[in-house]
């Protein structure tokens, strides 16, 4: 095991748990903006949006590299996820630091989807173009 590659991969996600907030965040202003209807800013929050999920695409990947990685240093198959670490770790500080990575980022993807769907339901209700597909594929692979 090497402690400094753990320790990259925690500082990795803790950049992608911000990230994910940010994202959480830039949902529920385009639906505070909608609720209150003011539409002139939905263009620079779907922007902003578009801006955050390029990030997190950037992040997921690089972090998705550094868990196999790890993960291999570890005796783990190829691909492993970060559960996979969290339940592989070689002692009971790094199992309990990638447990409470995983728990929180699922916690806030649990939210990024509630939000989603609600504005998704909004776009739809109003025959608008749904621009939240991409970020919701990308969540999708994060974990």
């Amino acid at each position: 095991m090497t402690t400094n590659e753990a320790n990259e991969l925690t500082a990795q996600l803790w950049r992608q748990r911000e990230l994910l907030e940010m994202l959480l965040f830039k949902y529920e202003e385009e639906r505070l903006l909608r609720t209150a209807g003011m539409t002139r800013w939905l263009a620079h929050a779907n922007r902003e949006i578009e801006v955050v999920t390029g990030r997190l695409g950037t992040s997921s990947l690089s972090t998705a590299v550094a868990i196999s990685s790890l993960g291999e240093s570890w005796g783990l198959p190829p691909g492993a996820l970060l559960r996979d670490l969290a339940e592989g770790a070689p002692n009971a500080m790094w199992a309990e630091i990638f447990t409470d990575h995983l728990r929180a980022m699922v916690e806030v993807i649990t939210e990024i989807r509630e939000v989603r769907a609600q504005t998704s339901a909004t776009y739809r209700a109003n025959g608008e173009i749904d621009h939240t597909e991409q970020s919701a594929r990308l969540i999708d692979t994060v974990l």
